[in-house]
């Protein structure tokens, strides 16, 4: 669930608060949409937060915190996952001991280095729904719904019946999609690279989180296969190319 819960919230990447505003009737236009979000991420991903009426949702991150502290898991920084809710303190306290103010609000994504961390969060960047990196000194806490901790696994891509695309060592392929990470080893548990990790050229063409955007162009030194997907090792690092039925390389 945790995954589905990342897949739903990165596909409104860059959108402002209007489809939020516009969703929950007792949201008023212009009003912070932190909570707003993760609250319309968790429906959409079949794991509601609130059983009450969507115009009568409380809004504040502090009614946020107090419901999960009540009804989720706390769960240790070490040991968050995709899909935990994560409370942020901007104004002392922090460090994932539930003290100082809760501010904002998002989802963990994934363990970067040490206590930095990526996340998917709404009503930030200017106002639209981003990826963020952030640092555990300024957590409050972090949350796992319990629906994400029933022992159901996240869906892992299935062997595909039909043959994996190929790709050849030394041909050029482009990247079908944005924000592609590029990681130290073929595979989702390996950790991903900084902008600083990548050759000079990678660097040309990613982003400041250091993924790569749609339109490069990537050399394919090696590939390897994992379940259904193909994982390419590029100069720059290893780059998933294939995952279930979408071709992120092209």
């Amino acid at each position: 669930m945790g995954s589905k819960i990342i897949t739903t919230a990165r596909k409104y990447l860059g959108k402002g608060g209007r489809f939020i505003w516009d969703y929950f009737a007792g949201l008023a236009r212009g009003q912070s949409w932190c909570v707003g979000f993760v609250l319309f991420i968790c429906i959409k991903a079949g794991c509601p937060l609130y059983n009450v009426s969507k115009t009568t949702l409380p809004f504040w991150v502090p009614t946020l915190e107090e419901w999960l502290h009540k009804h989720a898991i706390w769960v240790k920084f070490k040991d968050a996952r995709e899909g935990d809710i994560v409370i942020f303190t901007w104004h002392g306290g922090g460090g994932n001991t539930r003290t100082g103010y809760r501010d904002h609000t998002g989802f963990f994504e994934e363990h970067i280095s040490g206590n930095k961390f990526r996340t998917v969060e709404g009503n930030t960047s200017g106002g639209k729904v981003a990826e963020r990196t952030r640092y555990l000194s300024n957590v409050y806490a972090i949350y796992r719904l319990k629906c994400c901790e029933k022992g159901e696994p996240d869906p892992q891509p299935k062997p595909q019946p039909k043959k994996l695309p190929t790709y050849k060592k030394g041909t050029t392929y482009t990247v079908a999609v944005d924000n592609l990470n590029v990681r130290t080893g073929a595979g989702t548990g390996y950790p991903v690279k900084s902008r600083s990790d990548l050759t000079k050229d990678g660097r040309e063409h990613a982003n400041a989180a250091g993924q790569l955007m749609s339109g490069t162009r990537v050399t394919c030194k090696k590939t390897k296969s994992v379940g259904g997907q193909v994982w390419m090792k590029i100069p720059s690092g290893w780059v998933c190319a294939y995952n279930g039925s979408k071709k992120y390389i092209e």
